[in-house]
């Protein structure tokens, strides 16, 4: 394991320490093993930081409990990415709420250019069973990744179909990967990691708790450039994940069923409102996803805000610009225009160089 990847583990342990304010505390400390020797005065300058947030920095305790996590990932052979580090999956890095650090048992190539994230409800109707599976079949010649969440009907069928088919799959589980949840699916869990993975931002002993499972989604839809929910309620994860996919600027694509269906008034209703593109076929998301654009791996270019936009238009040329030249033209407090900053260099527009300048990267 590489000298940092202790502090940022560290980081994730300490308590009211999520992964907006852990991002926000290795910005401004410049590193995860800066955060600790940064004195307690200048902590308390960092927005959202308070006396105990400090004083567990300070005391460094759960750098001891970090050490023991990572002995255990290293005998269980789990590797372990820091979302700055090149394995980290770039469409999930360049989110402003992803994971510090996440856990992964078995192998993929994140930057792969089909990814495809499925949801839906645990109780599928034959008809959303029969429709995923010739969907699925359909995008067999791109030889996609199949992202999904482990659980009960729609994700189980997504799982199985891949592990039949020979397509990769990745189960992202809402607790450590010392346990699988539903205990029912820990064969499933262990076939997939050998043709795929099993991800989780938690370490490997922490159990499953209802409020992990909405976070969990966030990841479903941050990994893949679409979500397809299959069958769903009007309230649900799935919804969740939808809604986190639209937020993220990701394609949210929607199968539609029979008006009566209870399981597809979810889908129905975001079809309707224009939240989810309606797809019919496999060939309907090869073209919603441009799949069909370029086989090749390309750049992946995080959706940009006006601002950012803005603020980029300033650079004449590849000279870094001073932190007081971009306040003077933003038009922004201090703070806001620090969080700006803050959000580009996360989604590898900009680099902060010493000084507070700042160097565009596209």
């Amino acid at each position: 394991m590489e000298d940092y990847m202790l502090f940022a583990v560290g980081l994730t342990k300490i308590h009211h320490v999520g992964p907006v304010l852990g991002r926000q505390l290795i910005h401004y400390c410049g590193t995860p093993e800066e955060v600790f020797n940064t004195s307690a005065r200048q902590l308390l300058k960092i927005p959202g930081v308070g006396n105990n947030i400090v004083n567990e920095i300070r005391a460094r305790k759960v750098l001891e409990i970090a050490e023991q996590e990572l002995k255990v990932c290293e005998e269980k052979k789990i590797k372990v990415h820091y979302f700055k580090s090149p394995d980290y999956p770039s469409r999930l890095s360049v989110l402003p709420d992803s994971p510090i650090v996440l856990y992964q048992d078995g192998h993929l190539d994140w930057e792969d250019r089909f990814i495809l994230s499925v949801v839906g409800t645990r109780k599928p109707s034959p008809h959303g069973i029969e429709a995923l599976g010739k969907i699925l079949d359909g995008l067999k010649p791109f030889n996609p990744i199949i992202v999904s969440g482990l659980a009960f009907g729609i994700d189980a069928a997504a799982h199985l179909f891949c592990l039949k088919n020979g397509l990769r799959t990745v189960g992202v589980i809402a607790h450590g990967l010392g346990s699988i949840y539903p205990a029912d699916h820990r064969e499933l869990a262990d076939k997939i990691s050998k043709q795929g993975a099993i991800l989780s931002e938690y370490p490997w002993s922490v159990r499953a708790e209802k409020e992990f499972f909405p976070m969990r989604n966030r990841i479903i839809a941050g990994l893949s450039d679409g979500v397809l929910v299959v069958e769903t309620a009007e309230r649900g994860g799935s919804m969740i994940t939808a809604q986190l996919a639209n937020d993220y600027h990701k394609e949210v694509m929607a199968l539609p069923g029979r008006i009566s269906d209870k399981w597809s008034s979810g889908c129905l209703k975001m079809i309707k409102n224009q939240e989810a593109s309606l797809v019919s076929a496999s060939q309907d998301i090869v073209r919603i996803l441009q799949w069909e654009e370029s086989q090749e791996k390309q750049m992946i270019i995080p959706f940009l805000e006006p601002q950012e936009i803005f603020l980029l238009d300033l650079y004449a040329d590849a000279h870094p610009i001073s932190l007081e030249y971009l306040f003077i033209h933003a038009q922004l407090s201090i703070g806001s225009l620090t969080q700006l900053l803050l959000n580009m260099e996360f989604k590898g527009l900009i680099k902060e160089l010493p000084g507070k300048r700042y160097l565009k990267l596209i």
